[in-house]
């Protein structure tokens, strides 16, 4: 990398001068973000790949992310929040333009932090001669609220000249904000009005508590002053986070230059697997670039260190271990989430998958995923098979409320999923843990198993637990670990298969505790359980809060600030 003096100098003496800028709010969530952004740059950015990078964040950074920004020719600049009584509002990308220097490039993009660069855009910036912006993908904010709006603050309403991507509304012109190009004879005027109309929408009853409150404001600008616009297509800012049923069939043949990830990123700094085709591939070799940069760099991010942790501990365990767990993560918590949000998380699964690997060394782990929007990075772990659903078939409480219209929830189909794959393997044991279930201990099979004479073994009734909401957990036999033995894991399956009641008729729970007699109980405490003695040498523990996760790492010697760590790797690039 050249100094960024020498940048400057490439980027205002060639024959289009662009620059690029990006504003983050408070939090490592962001920091990572830009890192991606900025890498992606550096490496797929083509003719643009030179440019000058101004960081404008609302906070300080921490050194690593200083030392990662300054080695990448970064401009770091620190600002205020847009306004100090809202420091989060996405207004605070206005601060990307109030930087002087912007005014010596012809183009200035302004660029959200949740992007990364996939192919070079300079030819894409050189025709526009005001704005250019792309239509957003949905109307988050309809016409009707915008003609308000436009009314309250006297600019004139111009036409419906424009038309959704993605929706067949139209729209008088409502921008997606993520990707903005400007041209230099605009710059000042575009971020002076800008500014002016989001102030304004800030203390107005009608529309201060609207999140998309600086595209409102994008689009009044841009109609009062008559900006000339040139919409972007689809290609310089790419969405990649919604289902996939909501894309037209030619989204699958667009090469994006520009791809919007928004939060499909995981828990090791890699974006997350993506449903449109090509950005799929764009997106598979920005991560296995980064993947390469950090082998080579002999940084030890975290599925080296599992790697590590296998050799260490030896080949898998005799006798023949598969283990199944299931997979749901969203933006968002479901109606029936237990416990930290945390323990539902990716940045949750590399700790999950830390202790099975240690404490049971399978020789395979098979999750079952419930078409989930969110996941781990699970092409980095060693001895993971992931198999993906092709729905989201919900919780038993879906069912039981009408929500989901099935028989089997995801529980079960994981479940049943997992102990399949093990009956086909020849399998010894089948060894069922939920993905928020944490277990510790030395021989832990063993020690699960030891004294009893049954085959199939599962958790004893809760005791003292909470429940949804906070309310006492009910006291029902135990499945979020549950263990079987290979001469009666077809009888297992028959069980669960035979069951005339839905899940949402009646719960797995209490159809195991009728269908699967004879089966014994873990020797381990807790599960649900509670209180636990984390000091104890072999246990299980489900639903943990945040407290009970410091204490759980805090017993393994793992540090604090374990969970969530693992994707910090990336400023060592």
């Amino acid at each position: 990398m050249g100094t960024t003096a020498t940048r400057f100098k490439t980027a205002l003496t060639g024959r289009h001068k662009v620059a690029f800028s990006c504003v983050i709010d408070k939090g490592n969530r962001f920091i990572l973000q830009a890192a991606r952004l900025v890498l992606s740059l550096r490496w797929f950015g083509g003719r643009v790949s030179t440019a000058p990078f101004y960081l404008s964040t609302t906070s300080a950074l921490p050194p690593s992310a200083k030392r990662f920004f300054k080695r990448h020719d970064c401009i770091v600049i620190e600002c205020n929040p847009f306004d100090d009584s809202k420091p989060h509002i996405p207004s605070n990308k206005l601060r990307g333009l109030e930087i002087p220097e912007l005014t010596r490039f012809k183009h200035v993009i302004l660029i959200d932090c949740d992007t990364i660069i996939a192919q070079d855009i300079l030819e894409d910036c050189a025709s526009i001669e005001g704005i250019g912006l792309k239509l957003a993908d949905l109307p988050t904010v309809g016409d009707n609220q915008l003609l308000d709006l436009f009314k309250e603050l006297e600019v004139d309403i111009p036409q419906r000249q424009f038309r959704y991507d993605l929706s067949p509304e139209q729209t008088i012109g409502y921008f997606n904000s993520g990707v903005v190009i400007i041209s230099r004879t605009w710059l000042t005027r575009l971020h002076r009005t800008w500014a002016k109309y989001c102030s304004f929408l800030l203390t107005m009853e009608s529309s201060r508590e609207l999140y998309h409150l600086n595209q409102i404001g994008l689009a009044i600008t841009v109609a009062d002053l008559e900006i000339p616009v040139s919409l972007l297509p689809a290609a310089l800012n790419f969405p990649v986070h919604l289902p996939e049923s909501m894309y037209p069939p030619r989204y699958s043949e667009i090469d994006p230059k520009i791809i919007h990830y928004h939060w499909l990123s995981n828990e090791l700094g890699f974006i997350q697997p993506l449903n449109v085709s090509m950005a799929a591939r764009r997106s598979d070799i920005f991560n296995a670039t980064l993947r390469q940069r950090l082998e080579k760099s002999s940084i030890q991010f975290f599925p080296s260190a599992v790697k590590q942790m296998h050799e260490t501990n030896g080949p898998p365990q005799t006798p023949k271990i598969i283990v199944g767990s299931g997979w749901w993560c969203s933006k968002q918590p479901h109606d029936w989430t237990k416990g930290s949000l945390l323990a539902h998380q990716t940045a949750f699964f590399p700790l999950w998958y830390r202790q099975i690997s240690k404490y049971l060394r399978p020789s395979q782990i098979v999750i079952t995923d419930s078409h989930s929007p969110l996941k781990p990075d699970f092409r980095s772990y060693p001895c993971l098979t992931w198999i993906e659903l092709d729905k989201n078939y919900g919780h038993a409480n879906d069912i039981r409320v009408g929500k989901i219209k099935t028989h089997y929830s995801g529980f079960t189909r994981s479940v049943l999923s997992g102990a399949m794959y093990a009956l086909c393997c020849d399998a010894d044991y089948f060894v069922y843990v939920e993905q928020d279930c944490l277990i510790r201990g030395e021989n832990f099979l063993d020690e699960a198993t030891k004294g009893s004479t049954e085959s199939i073994l599962l958790g004893k009734h809760t005791e003292g637990g909470k429940g949804i909401g906070g309310k006492p957990a009910a006291k029902m036999l135990q499945q979020s670990l549950m263990i079987v033995h290979k001469s009666s894991l077809q009888r297992f399956i028959d069980k669960l298969l035979a069951s005339v009641e839905s899940d949402g008729e009646l719960s797995p729970e209490l159809k195991m505790e009728r269908d699967l007699q004879p089966f014994g109980y873990l020797n381990i405490p807790y599960g649900r359980s509670r209180p636990i003695n984390f000091s104890l040498s072999s246990f299980y523990a489900q639903h943990l809060d945040d407290e009970e996760i410091q204490n759980f790492l805090m017993a393994e010697g793992l540090p604090k600030n374990f969970i969530g760590s693992h994707e910090e790797a990336i400023f060592k690039v």
